[in-house]
């Protein structure tokens, strides 16, 4: 596919913009529900990631009525920006149909409900679900990656991507992350929690710092530092900074962050940050 062959960013950017508006949520209680389904506990805010193919539909069932907002990606995670906003009916089955291109691609859907019950999903594959209600978040392979980053498949990942830093990377200065921008926050104070697993946890010197940047006034509003041994092998969330008071109507963008002059003794993989009300826990992970 020629489209494989350029950038990420601009490509999904463009891919969205052209087609996003096709996507369609039509309420339909007389078709054929395909397969496979599960019922997720959606009592709670919520998001589910799964892919979908180009002009085909998955259903939804929600066991209370609420609002739901649908995001589409490509090769990256969908965008922070909504493509649609609908209000899902009590016991209605919605259809949510993905665009279609004119060509086989496999679109990358991220819906994000209000509480709804139980939420019935059918005919997607591979979801990941988790729940929790966040100010903001992002997906960190979806950011501006410098040299050093990547962006790369992990099945762990949310929405099935992670952005890296590979064992042996070298830099003499700051390599960034920076995802999720432009975003700006409501007035309040903040907990900045990041979604992050190291493919080894034995070393104790920091090798990578997350946290929460200003790009407004170019400086940083909190942040930590972490060793290998301070990380899991399997992804968990860490709280990165407390009480944060963002300036009101200066933008936002969550940041990871590698500097070392030894190269990093590891593989590093941060998948998504999420901004929460101060003293909220972080968001829960569900097995589907």
């Amino acid at each position: 596919d020629a489209l494989s062959m350029l950038p990420a960013q601009a490509v999904d950017r463009q891919m969205v913009s052209l087609f996003g508006g096709a996507l369609s949520v039509t309420a339909d209680s007389q078709r054929a529900v395909p397969g496979p389904c599960r019922t997720l506990d959606a009592a709670a805010p919520s998001t589910l990631d799964t892919e979908v193919s180009g002009g085909q539909a998955i259903m939804l069932e929600a066991g209370q009525a609420g609002d739901a907002t649908f995001s589409l990606g490509l090769f990256l995670p969908p965008a922070p920006a909504p493509v649609s906003r609908v209000r899902l009916g009590a016991a209605v089955p919605e259809w949510v149909r993905v665009p279609d291109t004119g060509r086989p691609q496999v679109w990358r859907l991220r819906i994000k409900t209000a509480s709804v019950g139980a939420l019935e999903v059918c005919g997607a594959g591979s979801l990941q679900f988790h729940t929790g209600t966040s100010a903001l978040s992002a997906e960190a392979a979806g950011g501006k990656l410098d040299p050093g980053w990547r962006f790369v498949t992990d099945p762990a990942a949310y929405g099935g991507l992670a952005a890296q830093v590979p064992a042996g990377t070298r830099t003499a200065t700051w390599k960034d992350d920076f995802f999720g921008t432009p975003m700006t926050a409501p007035a309040g104070t903040f907990d900045v929690w990041f979604r992050m697993r190291a493919a080894g946890t034995t070393g104790r010197a920091p090798e990578i710092s997350l946290g929460l940047f200003d790009t407004t006034a170019w400086a940083w509003v909190g942040g930590s530092r972490y060793s290998p041994s301070q990380a899991g092998n399997t992804y968990q969330w860490v709280r990165a900074t407390t009480g944060a008071a963002p300036i009101p109507g200066h933008q936002l963008a969550f940041v990871s962050e590698f500097n070392s002059h030894s190269p990093a003794t590891t593989d590093w993989f941060v998948d998504e940050a999420v901004m929460l009300p101060a003293g909220s826990p972080p968001p829960s992970d569900v097995a589907p």
